[in-house]
């Protein structure tokens, strides 16, 4: 099992996938979060509605994030992203497991 990471090592993670995320944000995006738990890193994405071209954007993305990541020492084993189309209210995500990378104001 993998060794669990530093802040240092999420805070580079964290700006990998905010690069990643570079034009590919759109009025529909609410909030995007990452886990670092295991060797499994979780993206999530809430958007409002439902968007193939967001969609396509986001598969793009997290394609982009698996590559950068390889630069790192303990990259994640496999990337994972969770789409979740919710137009309520946004969860509240524990802050142990949970990165937020991105929050539409609202």
């Amino acid at each position: 099992m993998k060794m669990s990471m530093t802040i240092n090592e999420q805070n580079m993670a964290a700006a990998m996938l905010n690069q990643s995320l570079l034009g590919v944000i759109s009025p529909n995006f609410r909030m995007v979060a990452i886990s670092f738990s295991g060797d499994v890193w979780r993206i999530c994405f809430w958007l409002e509605n439902e968007d193939e071209a967001d969609r396509e954007e986001i598969e793009d993305s997290v394609g982009d994030f698996s590559g950068l990541i390889l630069d790192m020492e303990n990259p994640a084993s496999k990337v994972e992203s969770i789409i979740e189309i919710f137009g309520g209210s946004l969860p509240m995500l524990d802050p142990s497991e949970w990165r937020v990378v991105f929050l539409r104001r609202e």
